[in-house]
């Protein structure tokens, strides 16, 4: 089930499986709820399992997000 409002969104979410339509649909349902869309994609960070290393991670992590 998706949040309702930006109140109730994760501070992580990580989309697993093979459907990348819906996993691209929720990634979109989850923006929307940010408000801006080049103002959310500030705060995104977007990763490939099968390609993102433990580093990758770890520096996203360690980022600061911007303020709103």
């Amino acid at each position: 089930m998706l949040p309702q409002t930006l109140r109730d969104l994760p501070v992580v979410s990580i989309l697993h499986g093979d459907d990348d339509y819906s996993i691209g649909e929720t990634v979109d349902k989850l923006v929307q709820l940010m408000g801006d869309p080049a103002m959310a994609d500030l705060n995104i960070a977007r990763m490939d399992g099968a390609q993102v290393g433990l580093d990758d991670i770890k520096n996203n992590l360690y980022t600061l997000p911007f303020p709103e």
